[in-house]
């Protein structure tokens, strides 16, 4: 996945080889903030390609739409926590 204007569009896939899976089509596109995926890679830039995103993403009609400055400052947040969880407790 990749970010594409104000979400992110998935540009390949791998088919799983167990019996169970998951796919999502080439092309798919979702508000960046309404993806796990979306907040993950929002939440890995820095502190300055957030801001920018956020100038991007914060028009007014966004802002009410997708309540999108609160959603994606919180899941930077909490995806950093877990993170750092998850390294400590497999350290």
């Amino acid at each position: 996945m990749v970010v594409s204007g104000h979400g992110i569009v998935v540009v390949a896939r791998v088919e799983s080889p167990d019996v169970l899976g998951f796919s999502v089509r080439v092309g798919y596109r979702r508000p960046l903030n309404q993806s796990a995926a979306g907040r993950v890679l929002y939440a890995s830039q820095d502190e300055a390609e957030r801001a920018a995103w956020c100038v991007l993403l914060s028009s007014k009609e966004d802002q009410e739409r997708w309540e999108i400055k609160i959603s994606l400052s919180q899941a930077a947040i909490e995806t950093r926590e877990a993170a750092q969880r998850i390294s400590w407790e497999l350290a």
